[in-house]
């Protein structure tokens, strides 16, 4: 089997939210820290990219979780990259537990982007080679998520310096931190995403005003989100989020996902 790179942690106090659990969002943040530590080895970092007048841009991410580890526990990421489509590069994750038991999946698809132009390189001019992996254990096919639609609730949030990462644009990662947040409090407060289903649409940058938008009209359980720009309606993100109690998702309680 080719490679399979592996990223231990500790779960730190601050990384642990209101639920007693490590954040959704911080769990995203360490799928993507792993997949940059795996593309460094790789020789397909971000340096080695920018020094060949390229950059990794995210297009796709869905990630499903069991259980969610608590502040002071060990896990493991694992990520690999398991094969190209079309113009995007495929990478898998999974999270497992201190005796090895799975805590989340995840599928990611990447691409490569001139950053001069913002326009995407195809695969076969870059000459890359990789050891691919195909085993996919979260077979996502990336189908496109739906728009707000019904009654809606809304929030608006602008970038901060610290939201900007070395592409220039508002990093990955804090799109769903907005989308997270506009959600109803009856499901903030008592329930954890089970499944994270994301689709980047496009950039914004640092200042610009962007609005959230969440569908509340359909199942509990199920919420629908977009970002937009405000200042020309540019859409940014559509999310489709799968939500649990939060008592299914923690220790002794995981159970798989539908």
């Amino acid at each position: 089997m080719a490679e399979v790179f592996s990223m231990c942690a500790d779960v730190r106090l601050n990384e642990v939210g209101a639920l007693g659990v490590l954040r959704p969002t911080v769990l995203l943040d360490y799928l993507l820290d792993a997949a940059g530590s795996h593309a460094n080895r790789l020789g397909v970092g971000m340096v080695a990219m920018n020094e060949r007048g390229l950059t990794w841009f995210l297009s796709r991410l869905h990630v499903q979780v069991k259980r969610y580890p608590a502040g002071g526990e060990s896990m493991t990421v694992q990520t690999w990259p398991s094969s190209i489509q079309r113009l995007f590069f495929l990478r898998e994750f999974m999270v497992l537990d201190e005796a090895g038991a799975e805590l989340a999946v995840g599928s990611s698809s990447w691409i490569a982007v001139n950053p001069a132009t913002r326009r995407p390189v195809r695969p076969s001019a870059l000459g890359l080679t990789f050891p691919w992996n195909e085993q996919r254990p979260l077979p996502s096919t990336f189908p496109k998520l739906p728009l707000p639609e019904g009654e809606t609730m809304t929030r608006t949030y602008r970038p901060l310096a610290c939201h900007i990462d070395q592409n220039q644009h508002v990093n990955s990662t804090v799109y769903p931190r907005w989308t997270l947040d506009c959600v109803p409090e009856t499901v903030r407060h008592t329930s954890l995403p089970a499944e994270l289903e994301i689709a980047y649409v496009s950039e914004t940058q640092y200042g610009d005003a962007v609005q959230a938008t969440t569908e509340t009209s359909g199942e509990a359980t199920r919420t629908v989100h977009s970002l937009t720009r405000i200042a020309d309606g540019t859409e940014l993100l559509r999310q489709r989020t799968l939500w649990r109690p939060a008592t299914d998702l923690l220790r002794g309680e995981g159970q798989e996902v539908e």
